[in-house]
Parts: structure tokens; sequence; C-alpha cells
């Protein structure tokens, strides 16, 4: 699953450098065929239009590099939410209380001994004592 979300990250953001190329070719063609009109002096002229141009090719990046980042920030939070809810499923959520007293050892790093989950040293002795009176 994660290899298929790298896969699919590396195709987006390959389409995005090829559209910002395609954008920028556009503009720098519309600004040549604009400036010729003008009766400025070129050189003048053609230093600010670059200089529009390559801010507003900026702007475009950083544009589209704010929707991808969007982009994968929802692919993650759903990668997140599918592993939390097949971990449901599966009866896993039940693992995360202590064997002793049934407490929640989320947030915590439990003790274990065998397959068992403490939530405290006191807890896994106490669990200890009624497996072996049992």
């Amino acid at each position: 699953m994660v290899v298929m979300l790298i896969v699919v990250l590396f195709v987006v953001l390959t389409n995005l450098e090829c559209g910002v190329q395609a954008d920028a070719a556009e503009k720098q063609k519309m600004a040549s065929t604009s400036a010729t009109g003008q009766s400025q002096p070129k050189s003048g002229v053609k230093l600010s239009k670059e200089e529009e141009m390559k801010r507003a090719q900026d702007a475009e990046r950083e544009k589209r590099a704010a929707a991808a980042e969007r982009r994968m920030a929802a692919l993650k939070i759903q990668a997140n939410n599918s592993t939390t809810s097949e971990a449901n499923k599966s009866g896993l959520a039940g693992d995360i209380l202590c064997s002793c007293c049934n407490s929640s050892l989320a947030g915590k790093v439990p003790f274990h001994r065998y397959n068992y989950k403490y939530c405290s040293t006191s807890c896994m002795h106490l669990h200890k004592e009624i497996l072996e009176d049992g």
C-alpha cells in the first residue's frame, strides 16, 4: 500500500512539473507577441516582461505545490483511517487494555509478560499470582 502511494505521488509530481513547463512556454509565447506591438525600447520592456513572467511562474508553481501538499495530506489521512479501521475489524482494538485491571493503555508504554500487557508492575505481579493460583 505504501509503495502504491509512493508511485501515485511520483506520477502526480511528474504531471505537475510537465504542466508548469507547458504553462511557462505558453506565457512566454504570449509575452513575446504582446511585446512587439509596443513603442518602448525592447531591452527595458523585455527585462520587465521576463521578470513578470518569472513571478507568474513562481506563483503558479507555489499554487501547484500547495495543491500537491493538500492531496498528499488527504492521502495520508485516508491511509491512517483505513489502517485504523482494519485494526478495529481484526480485534486489535482490545489489545490496548491492561490484562489485569482492563484500564486503557493508550499513550502508555505497557509492561509485557508472555502475551499479556499491563499498565503497571503491580498489575503484572497480581495477574501472575492469579494465573498461578488458577
